[in-house]
């Protein structure tokens, strides 16, 4: 039998001559969009910052224009149904999208409830629901933690949970925005397995935005190029990567990583700063998130701590930082206990980058969020103004002073967040996920200024799940499994010669099975009537 050729096949997802301006923005967020992406594709959609990325993955939901607002022109279809004449709830039926930020979907109490809710408010039957929170859990490898509260959980565990609460609803079009920028190398595979099998199973169509050129390779059927809001390409990975300077589409147009880094001044306090952990144990209600953790950190080196989700990484800094009190062991800065240190005076020797911005950004404009930590030193406003100027420089934001921090993109987002942790001159500086939302570019130009930070004496202690990108600038490795340190040592030691640790910790991964009752979910998680009627 002969196939039927493309344009006969009705179409998952129309954009149509679809162009989208935010309100109050000068310039167009998407310009004239034609596309069809068939039941049953996987497209990845690619591009660097402010390329429109996100911007078209909230428009299959209808979040745009519905709670957005703002200006448009042409049309988006989902399966039939025009995003401009219904509604969100109605939509959400059909479509499920998984934020970058998972914090902006948890709100329930518990894991179970959270993964319940969609199912619930759809009225789907109990026992269905049941059944289909049960396996989504499984798929997703967070079987057991049903009791746990969403907020004791880390942030790829939390992106996680996100992911099964829309699996559960057995949506037909499954979208993802930057959502497997918070998990583990091991973990994005296994979740993209996960979606290839529901996808071929059912002619689910699975849309997800990366930076993820590897990502994109593999899995993708097609590959949707942005740049500026406009379609640059819409072809098979071989095609689209095989073009004059692919690497564009994940770099920010005319700019460039180096040579915007400012220098970094020296502090005659990074001399005696030094940070020890002691034995640490940390805990949460029903698990141990750190257990028996030493380390020492000196002054003028740059770590990198990597491993899978949920494995300590983060409570750790929080310990550093004195925001959870551990059950036993210390952790002391510049010799002295953190539970002694007011914290006026541990935010001058340990600043924190954390990996979500929008938890550190509360002020009206970028100038005031970054001059809060140095007016609340005291310091006098000549001082205040001079840090403040030093420090957007230094992050490249120094034209977005006058504007509001949570009206930006993400990684202006997270920039802003740095430039006020660098603001505060802290001897030791804690990079949660530095890199996470970023383009090529922007990965880049984060990790060359703690190099720079790193140069001028500071200590310089990052989490990331970029390995590669971390060990091109950290000259030690940390790896932390299941709460504990498994390998700490030279970066060039640890990749060269504990392979295996690495990939037992999740941080090198093997072609494998998903996790264990994946099969088991994309075998009979969705119902057939309900997919294909």
């Amino acid at each position: 039998m002969l196939p039927v050729p493309e344009h006969h096949v009705a179409a998952a997802v129309t954009f149509h001559r679809f162009s989208y301006r935010y309100p109050d923005s000068p310039r167009w967020a998407l310009q004239d969009i034609n596309l069809r992406i068939l039941p049953g594709e996987f497209v990845a959609v690619i591009g660097p910052n402010d390329a429109g990325k996100s911007t078209l993955c909230k428009c299959l939901n209808g979040i745009v224009p519905h709670f957005e607002g703002g200006a448009l022109k042409g049309r988006v279809r989902v399966h039939g149904l025009d995003t401009r004449s219904h509604q969100v709830a109605e939509l959400a039926r059909h479509v499920g999208l998984v934020l970058e930020d998972p914090d902006a979907q948890l709100f329930a109490g518990t894991v179970l409830d959270e993964a319940a809710f969609g199912g619930e408010n759809l009225g789907m039957e109990p026992d269905t629901i049941r059944t289909s929170v049960a396996r989504a859990l499984r798929a997703v490898g967070l079987r057991g933690f049903e009791d746990r509260a969403p907020a004791t959980l880390s942030g790829g565990q939390k992106q996680r949970l996100t992911i099964a609460s829309l699996l559960a609803m057995t949506p037909r079009v499954l979208v993802f925005d930057e959502a497997t920028s918070q998990l583990d190398a091991e973990g994005s595979r296994h979740l993209m397995e996960l979606v290839c099998r529901l996808k071929l199973r059912y002619k689910l169509t699975v849309i997800v935005a990366t930076h993820d050129m590897a990502l994109a390779s593999a899995y993708a059927d097609r590959v949707l190029a942005l740049e500026a809001g406009r379609l640059a390409a819409f072809d098979t990975p071989e095609r689209v990567f095989a073009g004059p300077d692919p690497s564009r589409f994940f770099r920010r147009a005319g700019g460039a990583a180096s040579g915007r880094t400012a220098a970094v001044a020296a502090d005659p306090l990074v001399d005696r700063c030094r940070i020890d952990v002691d034995a640490l144990r940390c805990e949460y209600p029903g698990t141990v998130a750190v257990d028996d953790v030493s380390a020492g950190f000196a002054p003028g080196e740059f770590a990198g701590i990597v491993g899978r989700n949920g494995s300590g990484k983060t409570t750790l800094f929080k310990a550093i930082v004195g925001l959870l009190e551990p059950a036993a062991g210390e952790v002391r800065v510049a010799g002295r206990p953190v539970r002694t240190l007011d914290p006026s005076e541990l935010v001058r020797r340990v600043g924190y980058v954390q990996q979500n911005p929008d938890h550190q950004l509360f002020a009206d404009t970028v100038w005031k969020e970054v001059a809060f930590g140095p007016v609340n030193q005291g310091l006098d406003r000549a001082e205040v103004e001079d840090r403040v100027g030093r420090s957007l420089e230094i992050v490249g934001l120094p034209d977005k002073a006058q504007e509001h921090p949570l009206a930006l993109g993400r990684s202006d987002r997270s920039l802003v967040a740095f430039a006020s942790v660098l603001a505060l001159d802290s001897a030791v500086i804690l990079l949660d996920e530095p890199t996470r939302g970023h383009d090529v570019e922007g990965s880049r130009r984060v990790m060359e200024i703690a190099c720079s930070l790193r140069d001028a004496g500071r200590t310089v202690i990052a989490i990331g799940h970029d390995l590669g990108l971390l060990c091109e600038y950290a000259e030690r490795l940390i790896v932390m499994d299941a709460g504990r340190i498994v390998a700490d040592g030279p970066t060039s030691e640890i990749t060269r010669e504990q392979t295996d640790v690495l990939e037992a910790a999740g941080v090198l991964t093997t072609h494998g099975a998903p996790y264990e009752l994946a099969g088991a979910f994309a075998d009979d998680m969705y119902d057939e009537e309900q997919i294909c009627g």
